[in-house]
């Protein structure tokens, strides 16, 4: 019995404890991803504003060092789409950029972004642009991109870290689990114990817990009705002898068959008569 209720109570902590987690991982895990994507956008942005972006010739000459500064890829883009300019690829290797969901945000917007898979490196890029204006002319787009490694990682360092509190939290519910099911299971038991040797017939006495909660009820109804059990028992016990005693002192001859019809008692005046005869 003990052993099943431990298994009850230690199954339904795990249960409860990898559900919990289970829900807190996935929302940890989008929030650590947009709060570390957020700040490496806000930093590619900062750099992408610190260029000097009143002339693409300008940028295209310091475009090796603003890459290097920014640890990032830059891309110089013409206002048509057209690839001026890459810190990592030849320019003729590259496509027109002019659809490019960061390009067409900063068009409208001034400022954009987009995080794409790379198929290249196997791994998320997050891609920041902005527009070069010749006063309210756009003349073309410079774009920052980097890929989003950091992000993977301190993702895997936050699953390591879940893993680890799993099994200390699991340990903890094992060790509570295996208190509470003695706790919980040492009265049953004792109650158990007693109604089979009530059972039995054997001398059971008094069920004594010092618990305050139902099982403490359930062993004073119990110990109640064992005591009914035992005055009826002894009252009955005391009519049979009255029963017995009259039986004895009667005159004449007397004889009781249950409904079995086997015979049960015979008195002592029809015995002597069959003596006799």
């Amino acid at each position: 019995m003990k052993r099943n209720l431990f298994y009850k109570i230690f199954f339904s902590y795990l249960i409860i404890v990898c559900l919990s987690f289970f829900i807190l991982t996935i929302f940890m895990r989008d929030e650590i991803k947009n709060i570390l994507t957020g700040k490496i956008e806000a930093e590619l942005l900062s750099y992408a504003q610190l260029i000097d972006l009143s002339s693409p010739k300008k940028i295209s000459d310091q475009l090796e060092q603003i890459a290097k500064i920014s640890n990032s890829r830059v891309t110089l883009i013409d206002s048509r789409g057209k690839v001026l300019a890459d810190s990592e690829k030849e320019v003729g290797l590259l496509e027109n950029h002019l659809n490019r969901p960061e390009v067409q945000e900063a068009r409208l917007r001034g400022k954009g972004k987009s995080i794409r898979f790379s198929n290249s490196i196997g791994i998320d890029m997050l891609y920041v642009a902005v527009t070069i204006k010749d006063g309210s002319e756009t003349t073309g787009y410079v774009r920052l991109a980097r890929p989003l490694h950091d992000v993977r990682s301190m993702i895997e360092k936050v699953y390591q870290s879940i893993f680890l509190a799993m099994v200390i939290v699991a340990v903890i519910a094992l060790v509570i689990a295996l208190i509470f099911s003695y706790r919980l299971a040492a009265p049953i038991r004792a109650m158990e114990k007693f109604t089979e040797r009530l059972r039995q017939g054997q001398p059971a006495g008094t069920i004594i817990l010092k618990t305050a909660d139902e099982t403490k009820r359930l062993a004073d109804n119990i110990n109640y009705l064992v005591d009914e059990l035992k005055s009826k028992i002894k009252l009955a016990h005391e009519e049979k002898s009255k029963l017995m005693t009259a039986f004895t002192s009667m005159t004449e001859g007397v004889l009781i068959i249950n409904a079995q019809s086997i015979i049960e008692c015979v008195s002592t005046v029809l015995k002597n008569m069959f003596v006799i005869q």
